[in-house]
């Protein structure tokens, strides 16, 4: 998933297109505990891990794409083992709009000369709401009996299926 909202290219640009480093999917949890659980191998592929164990972290400056700075605190958590963003990740979600389900992308610049981390994200379509799956009534054949080629959607593992 590259930013929906790159502008064109624009030789004036500071910056070359980004490359995309990893999405991930918004969970509950992420939300309710003010932290954003990265994936393991992600987080130690892309950021600086001796810094994140250190006891207070390390701060990570990523920018979005209407050019805000957030400054997201990177650190080990010992009682899960797993490394999190925390400090502004809670007001990123305020001022996007963030649910469980959203995706967060993020990406840096391919420039030699100007390493620069970004950070998107693309909100869950709406029709993949639990409320959103409606059973059809089968409907009644002219000899009485029901008609079997009605489908009915149902929902499995949160993907709405039509069978």
């Amino acid at each position: 998933m590259l930013p929906r909202n790159l502008p064109s290219h624009n030789p004036e640009r500071r910056y070359p297109r980004p490359e995309k480093l990893f999405d991930k999917v918004i969970t509950n949890s992420d939300i309710k505990l003010c932290r954003l659980a990265l994936p393991k191998l992600q987080a130690k592929k892309h950021f600086p891990l001796h810094e994140a164990e250190a006891p207070e972290g390390t701060l990570i400056c990523m920018q979005d794409f209407v050019g805000k700075t957030w400054r997201f605190r990177f650190t080990f958590w010992k009682s899960c083992q797993g490394y999190v963003f925390t400090s502004d990740w809670n007001q990123f979600v305020r001022e996007k709009g963030l649910k469980a389900g959203d995706v967060i992308c993020f990406l840096r610049s391919t420039s030699q000369n100007n390493m620069q981390l970004f950070v998107d994200f693309k909100k869950r379509p709406e029709n993949n709401k639990e409320s959103d799956v409606s059973i059809q009534e089968p409907k009644d054949n002219e000899d009485g009996s029901q008609d079997q080629s009605v489908q009915q959607p149902f929902k499995l593992f949160g993907v709405r299926i039509k069978t």
